[in-house]
């Protein structure tokens, strides 16, 4: 199992990759807990994006995460679930124990870290090209008067 961690304003994404199961190396949770528990941390999303396979044992390390984390007065999001490890959290009764989030950017938004992107206002027309009045001929289509 590797680990990457990424640190964005107050939060930090742990990227993992590789196996989450039973005799995997638990080796990350310890560098997991020391990214999050680093100064001005207050949010960690835990992306399994790339892990191919997750079992029990898996969700234990989880779990063991989540107590940690949550020991730390930091909160934990998971992003990138996949629709089987998701299945496997409904199975186990755990898909409401952690919140999940679509995609790191919807995480950080719903956390508060990062602000909510609004797409960008068209540029205002010239003043001379800006329409005085619009009225539609037929459905469908409409006819432009524009002043100069």
């Amino acid at each position: 199992m590797e680990l990457r961690a990424e640190r964005i304003e107050s939060a930090v994404i742990l990227h993992l990759e590789g196996r989450m199961i039973a005799g995997s190396d638990t080796g990350w949770l310890r560098s997991a807990m020391h990214a999050v528990t680093e100064n001005g941390v207050r949010h960690a999303l835990l992306d399994l994006g790339q892990v191919s396979l997750l079992d029990c044992s898996g969700l234990g390390q989880l779990l063991r995460l989540r107590e940690q984390v949550h020991g730390a007065r930091r909160t934990l999001g998971l992003v990138g679930v996949e629709r089987r490890q998701k299945r496997m959290l409904e199975l186990s009764g755990l898909l409401h124990v952690f919140r999940v989030f679509t995609t790191c950017e919807a995480g950080m938004a719903s956390l508060g870290v990062a602000p909510v992107r609004r797409p960008a206002l068209p540029p205002e027309l010239p003043a001379p090209m800006r329409p005085a009045a619009c009225w539609g001929a037929n459905r469908g289509w409409a006819e432009m008067e524009w002043v100069s």
